[in-house]
């Protein structure tokens, strides 16, 4: 059994049923999991014959089922193994809903075989989603830090983070100390990206950022600066553009991925408290494009 890009083909025969086949095709099926739900946001089935009979057409599907809403949708047979199809086997929608099977019904033709054997049929899916983290930038005054200091209750003060499930992870951290920061200390803030799923992000595509007024023309990764923190310089981070205007960092240039990682990206910011302890929230906001490989294997019968 072969595995491609990680996905694991699990084969379950849960019953006998039929798939809209006409008399001269094969009525039973086998649904087989080929992409699994969890860390992926998208989960994948095929229903394939039991048997694949010399010189007979038959119907499959594959079946998708998103968990999250996801755009620009397209799936694609890239290898039939020995079958040829009598339609198309390429589809697209421009977004899949979460929650909502789409259905994809291709018709194959299996022609003069000189034996009988398992037959590989590998296809790849791609989508465009959002990825979103929104994370707690704690600053101290003064005061306040020197006495939490003493007590030792510096650490009482929590950074509560909510990340959405996705297969790209967006992670902020902060220098050797960490949170809560000092008032008018300067800091660096390091973003993270990292593909925890089994299929593959090229890059996160950013582009040169015009300001035009309190307009921008965004790139791929936008993050929301709290009011507490003040950029240090007019180039504040790299790879990402200021504008002061709405306070935001937008991506700027292509940040690829190897080994599932990008690019560390490092930010310089002076915090600012306006009272004892000054809490406010930064949004990591990411649109990315992320694409899945698959096989089944439907047995072939020669006779």
């Amino acid at each position: 059994m072969r595995k491609e890009f990680g996905l694991i083909l699990i084969a379950v025969v849960f019953s006998s049923a039929c798939v809209g086949q006409t008399d001269n095709t094969i009525q039973n099926v086998l649904t087989l999991d080929v992409v699994k739900g969890g860390v992926e946001d998208i989960a994948i089935s095929a229903m394939v014959p039991e048997f694949a009979r010399m010189n007979q057409d038959f119907n499959w599907q594959l079946l998708v089922r998103p968990s999250v809403m996801v755009r620009d949708f397209a799936i694609s047979v890239y290898d039939r193994c020995v079958f040829e199809n009598t339609g198309i086997d390429s589809f697209a929608k421009a977004e899949l809903r979460p929650n909502n099977t789409e259905i994809f019904k291709l018709t194959y033709h299996t022609p003069q075989v000189e034996f009988e054997r398992s037959c590989p049929v590998r296809f790849n899916a791609s989508y465009i989603r959002n990825a979103t983290l929104t994370t707690s930038v704690s600053v101290l005054q003064d005061t306040e830090y020197m006495l939490r200091r003493q007590a030792g209750t510096l650490k009482d003060i929590q950074e509560n983070t909510w990340k959405s499930a996705s297969p790209l992870v967006l992670s902020i951290s902060w220098g050797s100390e960490g949170q809560p920061l000092l008032d008018n200390s300067v800091n660096q803030m390091y973003i993270d990206y990292r593909n925890n799923g089994d299929g593959t992000i090229e890059r996160l595509e950013g582009g040169p950022v015009e300001i035009l007024g309190s307009e921008t023309t965004p790139g791929q990764v936008i993050i929301q600066v709290p009011g507490n923190l003040e950029p240090s310089g007019e180039l504040p981070c790299d790879d990402y553009t200021w504008n002061p205007y709405d306070r935001t960092l937008t991506l700027n240039r292509d940040i690829d991925f190897i080994r599932k990682e990008a690019k560390r990206s490092t930010c310089t910011f002076t915090a600012k408290a306006t009272q004892p302890v000054d809490s406010k929230s930064l949004v990591v906001f990411a649109t990315y494009r992320y694409a899945i490989d698959g096989s089944m294997s439907i047995p072939l019968l020669a006779r």
